[in-house]
């Protein structure tokens, strides 16, 4: 609550806010639905729009829970909620749910094929993916009446959004249902390996730190970087670049600051907030960099190039610099660990303060940073001579990372309602006060007349000063117009009694623009069992229903294949030399996933496997010219089946056959709809009559950057894989060409793979370490099945492998099949 009221009394125009565990941060402490009905009064009361985020995945079981906590909020008065989930906009739409539908950026809409889709399903609003280029807003713009919102400062995921399922396949806690554990943010070191078989570069059938196990391939390093935070991106700031967004077609810039301190949100929506109208000064910029800055800013993706992404150095809050470490005198030996022989030296330091900066003062905070990396931090209690622990020497940098006399000042802001007051005052009767702000305005009556006094009267200053002190922080008298008559008299409390009940009386009318009528129904529908009578504490209620969802009705339009009457295996190749008879016979569907989406090798695919079994895997990001080379396959390649990984690709395709993608993320089938697809692989078990992922190498995240710009500083014209047709990449030096695969390693020396593909600009995936293999399921489970041979150099013998044995004898993971999904 704190940090909604910062937001609101620094200007902010809406709020978003976690309702429950349903969001994308369930680990903070959200609010439940008495602290909802405050921080709806205290936001509406300005005029402040309320947005309850329900942006996770859900399991079947969760659904009928997150709908009724949905439901309820929607009738205290929510502006909107937030959604990722589609199969739970099913379950509101169905059951008559009454408030807008904003597309959470976890869907992952970046283009206008995208947002037409998300329009046919219900949503009015669009939270843009991060990804999204301006380009391609304003085709959005365009397209659509949608509103477009667009995250312009904080934190950063490195991975497309609602594409990273590192924490999820790794550990069991899933970044999609609000519980990431940021790999991302831990250390990496870069690894450039040859590998000397015959492939296509990649160190297939690589296990877990295990160099070309089971492949018969050596691999031999080539070079590597030293450990460092290759996967953390810098924070987000576009505060210059407001008005080209609003010209392009954003009508709303969110800020990302849930799990941050109230004066972090206070400070940056007041410098947004500005930055709409006049220019910023050097001032504005430091404080934000002050109250958080990971990185010293980026400017994102919307303008390309975006090699700036990454701040390998420190993955957390490096604060403004002020100064660098001029002298250290020791003074003192302090014990920090008892256990340890070697005493910490405690010091103190002398600062050599650079130009036009905040100098420091007491209950500050400092970090000192030796290139890039953190040596040491201090509290400041005496300025002159600033005791510190760590390893701090002259020459570091010195960080304010917390200032207490901006945090301060950022607190103490109010906003205010101005008020115009009008009281007339005459002998006899009752008296009338009325109050308005322009919008809203109410009157209300003594509850006695005035009476004659000539000893007595009430002056005009005396009424002026009681009606000013509201009493209320919220509300200011800008204006206090009196028609008192001549020896007019009533008590000092019963001017203040009219004061406070005309005050109560503009609130509940300023409050009751914003209440919904409850005729979204509160009775059980017999029919359904799922809207059965919830325990008495358990404080959700079940909703009438409306009818079939859009959803359902917009994936019940699609052509799809029928998986319901046998089982289906599908096949997953990168190159067509990877087709074979053998491979064939046993597959039902061949999907072809290239390094490179040309129009020609997916008419070699065509040609090899045929129409009736060929199918394409659609990337899930579809940027600026990708549009026009991944349209021209659609159309012009003879493939009539594609899996679709991103809502674009169901526009992209509407002639075609689709299959919904796992990247869909597909968890439950609230969805109610007859459309093929593949469960998602956060999936605790395997799900009847959808495709089951039981084998792959896993992307764990895509990234929308070039790593090797980042990592080995090469340039796009180094890049072999620029070429039409290619299907590996070169970068001149250092770079990965035929028999290189540029590598991540953890830790633990853990090696995950990047893969490279490329339709008009260039992505990388991060491959699990391992594969995942649940071959099981085709021996116990009566499902579909997709078996991805993308990373092994001889797909027809891993495929004979797999079909003949239970159990693989290789290093595998199962993903979240044998624990529970958190």
């Amino acid at each position: 609550m704190p940090a909604l009221k910062a937001a609101v009394h620094n200007g902010a125009d809406a709020v978003y806010l976690g309702l429950g565990a349903f969001n994308a941060r369930a680990k903070a402490a959200n609010f439940d639905l008495n602290a909802l009905k405050e921080a709806l009064e205290f936001a509406h009361f300005f005029g402040v729009r309320v947005y309850v985020a329900f942006n996770t995945l859900l399991k079947d079981a969760e659904v009928n829970r997150a709908a009724g906590l949905a439901g309820q909020a929607a009738e205290l008065g929510a502006d909107a909620l937030i959604l990722q989930d589609l199969g739970l906009l099913a379950e509101l739409q169905r059951r008559g749910v009454k408030t807008e539908f904003h597309a959470s950026t976890q869907l992952g809409v970046h283009n206008l094929e995208g947002a037409i889709v998300a329009k046919k399903l219900g949503f009015s609003r669009v939270i843009l993916s991060r990804e999204t280029l301006l380009e391609d807003i304003v085709k959005i713009k365009n397209g659509t009446d949608l509103a477009l919102e667009y995250f312009v400062h904080g934190a950063l995921c490195v991975a497309f959004s609602g594409n990273c399922y590192f924490s999820s396949l790794l550990s069991g806690e899933s970044g999609n249902r609000g519980r990431c554990l940021q790999f991302c943010r831990k250390p990496y070191s870069g690894q450039l390996a040859v590998d000397s078989g015959q492939g296509n570069g990649l160190l297939r059938g690589q296990g877990s730190g295990v160099r070309g196990q089971g492949s018969g391939q050596r691999a031999v390093d080539s070079g590597q970087l030293k450990a460092s935070h290759l996967l953390s991106p810098r924070d987000l700031n576009l505060s210059a670049h407001l008005k080209t967004l609003a010209d392009a077609g954003i009508c709303s810039f969110k800020i990302e600051g849930r799990m941050r301190r109230a004066e972090y949100v206070g400070e940056a929506v007041r410098v947004y907030k500005k930055a709409l109208t006049q220019p910023l000064v050097p001032s504005d910029r430091d404080g934000l960099k002050i109250i958080f800055n990971r990185g010293d800013y980026c400017e994102g993706y919307f303008k390309e190039p975006t090699s700036d992404i990454i701040y390998s150095a420190h993955p957390a809050h490096i604060g403004l610099k002020v100064g660098s470490v001029k002298q250290i005198t020791n003074y003192k030996l302090q014990i920090t660990n008892k256990d340890e022989n070697t005493p910490a030296a405690k010091s103190a330091v002398q600062i050599r303060y650079e130009e036009n900066v905040p100098v420091l003062t007491k209950g500050d905070g400092i970090k000192f940073v030796r290139d890039g990396s953190e040596t040491g931090s201090a509290l400041v209690s005496n300025p002159d001579m600033i005791t510190f622990t760590g390893d701090v020497r002259p020459g570091d940098e010195v960080r304010l990372t917390s200032c207490a006399e901006l945090s301060a000042e950022v607190l103490a802001r109010r906003r205010h309602i101005a008020l115009k007051a009008y009281v007339g005052i005459k002998a006899g009767e009752p008296a009338v006060l009325t109050l308005t702000d322009g919008a809203v305005s109410v009157t209300r009556l003594s509850a006695s007349p005035a009476e004659i006094s000539a000893t007595s009267p009430l002056k005009a200053e005396n009424v002026r000063r009681i009606l000013a002190q509201t009493g209320d922080e919220t509300i200011v008298m800008s204006d206090i117009v009196i028609d008192l008559g001549d020896n007019c008299f009533l008590p000092v409390s019963e001017l203040k009694n009219l004061r406070r009940d005309a005050i109560a009386k503009f609130r509940e009318e300023k409050l009751s623009r914003y209440r919904r009528p409850t005729d979204s129904g509160t009775q059980n529908h017999p029919a359904d069992s799922r809207t059965q009578n919830h325990p008495a504490d358990s404080g959700i209620q079940s909703y009438s229903f409306a009818g079939e969802s859009s959803v359902a009705r917009f994936f019940s339009s699609l052509r799809s294949p029928d998986l319901f009457k046998r089982r289906r295996v599908f096949v997953m190749l990168e190159d067509a030399k990877d087709v074979t008879d053998e491979l064939l016979n046993a597959c039902d569907y061949a999907v072809l996933n290239p390094r490179h989406y040309a129009l020609a090798a997916a008419k070699e695919f065509v040609a090899l496997v045929g129409k009736k079994k060929a199918v394409l895997n659609l990337p899930n990001v579809m940027r600026g010219g990708d549009a026009g080379a991944l349209r021209q396959i659609v159309h012009s390649s003879g493939i009539e089946n594609f899996i679709v990984n991103n809502l674009y690709g169901f526009e992209l395709c509407r002639e075609k056959t689709v299959i919904a993608g796992f990247m869909m993320n597909f968890l439950n089938s609230a969805t109610h709809s007859p459309i093929a697809y593949i469960a998602s692989v956060e999936s605790e078990k395997p799900v009847s009559g959808a495709v089951n992922y039981i084998y792959g190498r896993v992307p764990l995240m895509t990234l929308s950057f070039c790593p090797q710009k980042n990592f080995f500083k090469a340039s796009c014209g180094s890049c072999k894989g620029s070429v039409e047709g290619s299907v590996e990449g070169s970068v001149e030096g250092s770079g990965e060409g035929s028999g290189e695969r540029l590598l991540l390693l953890d830790e633990r020396g853990v090696r995950f793979p990047l893969r490279r593909f490329k339709t008009a600009h260039c992505y990388r995936q991060v491959l699990n370490s391992l594969p995942l293999d649940n071959r099981e399921v085709l021996h116990f489970a009566d499902c579909s099945v997709l078996i991805d041979l993308t990373d092994e150099p001889n797909p027809a013998e891993k495929l004979r492998e797999i079909l003949q044995n239970l159990h693989s004898p290789l290093p595998h993971t199962h993903g979240n099949y044998k624990r529970e999904l958190r």
